[in-house]
């Protein structure tokens, strides 16, 4: 009740606030027929830089007012689905009441993932087959990290392993531009952790992409786009922020572009220091029989002190208005100095301390991908279509030091000994892809879009362990490993829309053949794979009325395992931990449905249903007699979700506004793990909500926060977690600077805990994270404002680029 009456104050606070109001526009939004329009998304902007300055919605007489709003020259724009975009002329701002032009919306025809809800960009945003999470937009979200702000998103949860999971589900695809990233779930996270969320401009959720996507990724995709530049001339941004939470963080990035007719030169960077800490706290309980016999009682905590640097250089050229020729170079180097301490006391089953050891470790890593992307784009006319093409080359690599000290103890505190081992790890990942697609329209018969696609991953992954045995340092073959693999896909998809009266209808086929080797040289041990799969997708829109819009898709998806968790290697952790792949993991494969309806273009509801067999699932599997705990993956029979989603923006006033979110779903896990039956269920809900108020004199506070209740997840019960976070921002010199102040988890309570009672295991576990963190940002944008957007490069790699991103099943 605490919690919820100190989430409370604040907006009480601020609807108390005086506004003082400078000046006011109103106007009114028709159809071409002179009809008035409702709800009506009606923004102001500023003509010198085209900055968002106030937004809102007609009313049934289609009469709209947008105040207060300091002296200046505007233009009014005007969006409902189903209608044309329409901007007014330029309007002075000289008065007290400053009359709009009315403006009539000319009725729109588009096809099925044309078709989007535009609002003044809120946090969240919802479109018909996706949900938008406008980073840039965010006053909170200035100086975190891209993982931090992912992490807050809809219907999005990362576990203390970095694993990502969407409405509970996991294998989900994470890409960064459209193309996927090559990392595991740890991997990832840290890649993510050190990107800040000012290289990004919005993040797009996709539970149920048709048959033009690749068909890996079961639970849907997570694309992370940067900012684009949108204009003409020379321009471009710079920058700044720090932070501090338990240690301090600091980013700093600029982008610049110059476009002219026939070329557009862009480049950017970011250096990020974001040094963050993950303190796990476990009570782990080892049996025979059902009986205790031994307790860890153990305390890990790990500082990551990020150096991220990610360059950015790319070039098109228009040898024609239909013709687009287009290189793009992006990188990312990450070097941080992990430093980690464990202290570990064993108990006896009555509790009592029988010894005692500690582990430090203190690692160097570096890890870098460079990745480059030549793309094609011709249209052949507005009745002819349009063809695409993309060749792209990406590798990952990295370099790994590691210096492990285990120091042991009796009950009575004496030393015992001290054991060494040292970890010298390399790994490199090479991807080569190639893809094609095709568009027509058929006049009254329809779209038909056709692509094809062949990508190659190699791996090479040589980890080296010594131990020290009379002050000599000795290969550890027994921990050692070399792991090498090889994988072909190649794909080939049809999709045919049309769209007649009120339906709109899309239906797809995709098939991929799959070609995977694996070695491990220092067991001689191989395996193969060769398969083939269908993957059918169909979509149907209805639209009701002007009120009421429906739409139902079906789609079939697969989840392969990512490299690194085929990867048979066991990695040190602790004496008591290790972690190790599976090569004997299988993909999963999943069909989804999904049922939406929009009301009034601002309600938007999602019911869906999942079920995924030969789901790979994280597990935890504990050897009593030796005492240790290996963390790996393994399929499980079954897995089925039934989750239902409302998202929808709320002008409460003319200053506030709300964006509500909110997730309910169940699912079951069912299968076998280790000997042991599993069939654990659960429901769940998660709520986000974010508030915005309009302040007089160009100030903007923003307050909100989300809620996850307690609940199942595979083996392990997931205690709730909730956090609360408020911002302030104020835009300077007509929009092109502006300051951010904001503190994020005020209370600091998001961070996973809750407990495993599973099998033979029996534990509970904190994983407390950096989360509670404040930080102070500025950004400038300078240059010319006219506009023409570079377009935007979709690579033909995206799916390679996230398999070694996703890390969970």
């Amino acid at each position: 009740m605490q919690s919820k009456a100190l989430l409370l104050v604040p907006y009480l606070l601020a609807a108390a606030l005086q506004l003082a109001a400078q000046t006011s526009f109103h106007g009114l939004i028709t159809d071409v027929k002179g009809g008035p329009l409702e709800f009506v998304n009606v923004t102001l902007y500023t003509v010198s830089d085209s900055s968002l300055v106030k937004g809102g919605l007609t009313d049934a007489a289609g009469k709209y007012e947008l105040d207060p709003v300091p002296a200046g020259t505007y233009f009014v724009r005007a969006a409902l689905l189903g209608f044309t975009t329409t901007t007014s002329e330029p309007v002075s701002a000289s008065g007290a009441l400053m009359e709009v032009t009315t403006l009539a919306l000319p009725e729109q025809t588009a096809s099925l993932n044309e078709v989007t809800v535009v609002a003044e960009k809120p946090f969240i945003e919802r479109r018909l087959d996706r949900l938008i999470v406008n980073v840039e937009n965010s006053i909170v979200s200035a100086g975190a990290s891209a993982l931090e702000v992912l992490e807050r998103s809809p219907n999005v949860q990362i576990d203390q392993e970095g694993n990502i999971s969407l409405r509970g589900r996991r294998g989900v695809i994470v890409m960064l531009d459209d193309k996927r990233l090559q990392l595991t779930g740890a991997e990832l996270a840290n890649l993510l952790h050190g990107m800040p969320s000012s290289s990004i401009e919005l993040i797009e959720i996709i539970t149920n992409p048709s048959a033009k996507y690749d068909a890996e990724g079961s639970a849907g995709i997570i694309n992370l786009r940067t900012k684009k530049n949108k204009n003409l001339g020379t321009n471009g941004s710079v920058s700044l922020s720090a932070g501090r939470g338990k240690f301090g963080k600091a980013n700093a990035g600029f982008d610049v572009n110059h476009r002219t007719a026939r070329w557009n030169v862009f480049a950017g960077y970011n250096f990020s220091y974001n040094k963050y800490f993950n303190n796990l706290e476990l009570f782990r309980k080892f049996s025979e029989n059902g009986v205790v016999q031994q307790i860890y009682d153990q305390d890990n905590f790990v500082a990551f002190p990020f150096h991220t640097q990610t360059p950015r250089l790319g070039v098109d050229f228009f040898p024609s208005e239909k013709t687009t020729i287009g290189v793009l170079f992006t990188g990312v180097r990450n070097q941080f100095k992990p430093s980690a301490d464990n202290e570990s006391y064993i108990l006896d089953p009555n509790e009592n301390i029988t010894g005692r050891f500690t582990t430090t470790n203190r690692s160097e890593d570096d890890w870098y991908n460079g990745a480059v992307n030549l793309n094609f784009k011709h249209r052949f006319g507005a009745e002819k279509g349009e063809l695409s093409a993309d060749l792209d080359y990406a590798r990952y690599g990295n370099a790994t030091d590691q210096l492990f000290n285990t120091f042991h103890y009796d009950s009575e505190d004496n030393p015992l000994g001290v054991d060494y081992l040292r970890g010298d790890i390399s790994g490199t990942l090479d991807l080569y892809a190639a893809k094609a697609d095709f568009s027509r329209p058929l006049g009254a018969s329809g779209k038909i879009e056709a692509g094809v696609k062949s990508s190659l991953v190699r791996t090479d992954n040589d980890l080296k362990y010594f131990i020290r045995e009379n002050g000599e340092e000795l290969l550890d073959m027994g921990q050692s490993n070399h792991f090498l693999y090889d994988e072909n896909i190649n794909a080939a998809y049809l999709n045919w829309s049309r769209e007649w009266g009120k339906w709109n209808l899309q239906a797809g086929l995709r098939g991929e053949q799959t070609v995977a080797d694996g070695l491990q040289l220092t067991t001689d041990s191989a395996f193969h794979r060769n398969y083939f799969q269908l993957f059918p997708s169909a979509f149907i829109n209805y639209k009701a009325s002007e009120k009421h819009l429906w739409g139902i898709s079906v789609s079939r998806r697969i989840n392969r395992p990512n490299y690194q968790q085929l990867n048979p290697f066991r990695s040190f952790v602790d004496p008591t931990t290790v972690r190790a792949g599976n090569p004997f993991l299988k993909p999963q494969l999943t069909y989804a449905f999904e049922l939406t309806h929009t009301f009034n273009q601002r309600l938007n509801t999602t019911l869906s249903y999942s079920i995924t067999s030969d789901n790979i699932t994280y597990a935890l599997l504990q050897n009593d007699q030796e005492r240790y705990t290996v963390v790996t993956n393994v399929n499980i029979e079954r897995y089925e979700n039934v989750s239902l989603s409302m998202n929808a923006p709320f002008s409460l006033t003319k200053w506030w506004t709300l964006n509500a979110d909110m997730t309910i779903w169940w699912h079951r896990f069912s299968g076998a793990i280790s000997g042991f039956d599993l069939n654990q269920s659960s429901p769940a809900v998660y709520f986000n909500g974010t508030n915005t108020f309009r302040l007089s004199g160009g100030w903007t506070l923003e307050l909100g926060g989300f809620w996850h209740n307690r609940h199942v997840y595979s083996i392990s019960t997931i205690d709730p977690m909730w956090s609360v976070k408020a911002g302030l921002q104020k835009t300077l010199w007509e929009g092109r600077g502006t300051l951010r102040l904001n503190v994020r988890d005020i209370f600091y309570r998001s961070w996973p805990r809750g407990s495993t009672d599973w099998g033979n295991i029996d534990e509970i576990f904190e994983s407390k994270r950096e989360t509670r963190v404040g930080t102070l940002a500025f950004s400038y944008r300078f240059g010319k404002k006219t506009v023409q957007q570079a377009r935007r490069r979709q690579s033909g790699a995206e799916e390679e680029k996230r398999r070694a991103s996703t890390g969970g099943g």
